[in-house]
């Protein structure tokens, strides 16, 4: 029975996080764009002469990126900082809902929301492309298959989950929205300045010029991001590369993972926290 009470308790705050969510202005905003996006994919496609299809997967991917980015800063740490800023999370917390069922149920709302936003950008693209590039004549298909385009956007998507994870650890202990803001968003940019800086330094040039020191400092750094590499898979089947199912099974585990660590330490942490 208790249970099944701490349960309705998630799922109704998880839904109420839903509902919050989409009534926004912003996520209203990224809705709009991801129905854009394959309209601006269409367009940049029409400019080439070849390869029409890998063009338009290229756009539609890199569009992916930036809805991401723009839903884990301006919807996931700006909720999770109002909830400090305006004292939200004391009001929450007063009626009878623990501190674990809170940050459960606020990951759970906010990756539903951000499910929904990635499933409309899907549809959006796939429509977009099986009516433009479908209709196109085979040569200018090159790396468009309709058939593998939701796949590629689970690898671009579902690696944003731990960044997710990642603005929910910052917020147990941060005091509000400057800190959640920076760190959540220093995580984001170091994931994806990181790997040009570790393949510049593995060079023979660079590798003689670089201490030793600074370059394992750099690889141990690394190691404590998340590797955002969903986009070299997604990559790999717009252009019709063979990807390794052991590397597959590796980044679900390693994103799994991540996100788990992040939730269990904000977990912890939210628990000890002075409130």
């Amino acid at each position: 029975m208790l249970r099944s009470d701490s349960a309705n308790l998630i799922f109704e705050l998880s839904r109420f996080t839903l509902i919050e969510i989409i009534q926004s202005r912003v996520f209203r905003l990224l809705v709009g764009g991801s129905l854009l996006i394959p309209l601006i994919a269409v367009i940049i496609a029409s400019l080439f002469m070849a390869d029409i299809g890998k063009v338009y997967l290229d756009v539609v991917l890199s569009g992916a990126h930036f809805v991401s980015i723009v839903f884990t800063l301006f919807i996931a740490a700006s909720l999770l900082a109002k909830d400090i800023d305006q004292r939200i999370c004391y009001i929450i917390l007063s009626a009878p809902i623990k501190r674990h069922q809170y940050i459960l149920a606020r990951f759970a709302g906010i990756s539903i929301a951000f499910a929904i936003l990635a499933l409309i950008l899907t549809i959006a693209s796939y429509i977009g492309g099986y009516f433009y590039i479908g209709n196109l004549p085979e040569l200018y298909q090159s790396g468009f298959s309709t058939m593998m385009m939701p796949m590629m956007f689970f690898y671009i998507f579902f690696q944003y989950l731990s960044l997710i994870s990642v603005a929910v650890f910052f917020f147990s202990w941060a005091t509000g929205t400057a800190e959640i803001m920076l760190f959540t968003s220093s995580v984001i940019l170091f994931s994806w300045a990181f790997p040009p800086v570790l393949a510049a330094l593995q060079t023979e040039e660079l590798a003689r010029q670089t201490p030793q020191f600074l370059n394992q400092l750099i690889q141990l750094v690394y190691q404590f991001l998340p590797h955002l590499n969903g986009s070299d898979f997604a990559l790999s089947i717009a252009h019709s590369l063979d990807i390794n199912v052991r590397d597959l099974l590796l980044y679900i585990l390693e994103h799994s993972a991540y996100a788990g660590i992040a939730l269990v330490l904000a977990l912890l942490l939210f628990k000890r926290r002075d409130l």
